[in-house]
């Protein structure tokens, strides 16, 4: 039974994907800038196709040793590209996890800071709290005095 379900969900996912590709095709044909733009790069593609048949069928040799350096340039591009990306993300992740750490050491002073600058207020406030129960006990005291 699950596998008549994903047999028909299989055959929806491709019906799908061929109304797709037909209603792209459809609206590519539809605009004439696109259907020339078509027409222009399958040419070109043609061409390019006809003419390295031709230089193969010349010089099969050359042909093969020219793909066999461009191949190797490629490789050897590559590997320099990794090398030096390598480089830069060795270099770069440990600036990184300096800067990281440092922050890190930033906010631990910072929060330790907080909390004594906390208390040290607490510690004022219980001081301004008992200067004022002194100053309305000393002004009882003068009150009773005075009466």
């Amino acid at each position: 039974m699950a596998k008549q379900t994903n047999t028909k969900a299989g055959s929806k996912i491709g019906l799908g994907i061929v109304i797709g590709a037909l209603s792209g095709v459809a609206f590519v044909l539809s605009n004439s800038a696109s259907r020339e733009k078509v027409k222009s790069s399958s040419s070109k593609l043609k061409e390019s196709g006809n003419k390295m048949v031709q230089d193969y069928k010349q010089d099969p040799e050359g042909s093969r040793e020219r793909v066999k350096n461009r191949t190797q340039n490629t490789v050897t591009i590559v590997r320099e590209a990794v090398t030096k990306l390598q480089e830069i993300l060795d270099e770069r992740g440990s600036e990184l996890s300096e800067q990281a750490q440092k922050v890190k050491d930033d906010s631990q002073d910072i929060m330790s800071s907080a909390k004594s600058t906390e208390q040290e207020l607490k510690d004022v406030g219980e001081k301004v709290k008992e200067a004022k129960n002194r100053i309305e006990r000393r002004r009882l005291s003068i009150n009773v005095q005075l009466v």
